[in-house]
């Protein structure tokens, strides 16, 4: 079971810190809800010709998936297959998602955030591209991040990785500005968490935002 990091909120929306291990209580309590499969989907044919003609099935290494409601649609992004799929509310599959320069293809994408706001984010490996609710592109973060969440105030926290010697992976903040334009707001380096010297090297990959804590995952830890 891989461990978890949970950071403390010192962002400057917040006045105080906040003691997350009063909260890991309430963190476990997910396992108590009464969580019931209702149906999967597996890989699906495409009979578009449009792009891509060499592949004929969809979600052959899904990664994210997130609804954007203004459009009744799916985006689902493949990893590994450099693509970024489009889905109606019944998961048929309609398009692959053109990439903003329209001579490239989305490089490794892997998560896809929809915001309370309205827009879109898609993080791959050469940073982070932004969307309106209709899907229209109106900006881009060049960088290396893993993984997308949404906080208070339409702040979106991500890891960013910098070059260092030790301590590489910060959690970084991106505010909203009036202008409609997304500008680095705050950061926090993140340290091994863990004192076991058999434990691997911490390499945080995802987080989530909840009840005031930032939540992140470690694939690094045991």
């Amino acid at each position: 079971e891989k461990e978890s990091h949970t950071a403390s909120q010192t962002f400057p929306h917040s006045s105080e810190e906040i003691d997350v291990n009063s909260n890991l209580t309430e963190l476990k309590n997910f396992s108590l809800y009464n969580l019931k499969l209702t149906g999967y989907i597996s890989s699906i044919p495409i009979n578009k010709e449009e792009n891509y003609k060499k592949q004929k099935l969809s979600l052959l290494h899904p990664h994210d998936v997130a609804y954007i409601p203004a459009l009744k649609q799916f985006l689902v992004p493949e990893t590994f297959y450099d693509r970024v799929g489009v889905y109606d509310e019944n998961f048929d599959f309609k398009f692959w998602l053109q990439h903003p320069k329209r001579c490239f293809r989305f490089h490794r994408p892997t998560s896809v955030l929809n915001l309370s706001n309205g827009n879109v984010l898609i993080l791959d490996k050469k940073g982070i591209q932004f969307y309106d609710h209709e899907m229209n592109w109106f900006q881009f973060k060049t960088g290396h991040y893993s993984g997308l969440t949404e906080g208070p105030d339409d702040d979106v926290y991500t890891l960013a990785w910098f070059k260092e010697e030790t301590s590489r992976c910060h959690v970084r903040r991106l505010a909203l500005t009036e202008a409609g334009k997304y500008v680095w707001g705050g950061s926090i380096k993140l340290p091994l968490m863990s004192r076991d010297p058999k434990c691997a090297e911490s390499n945080p990959r995802f987080l989530t935002f909840s009840n005031g804590l930032l939540v992140i995952t470690d694939l690094g830890q045991n």
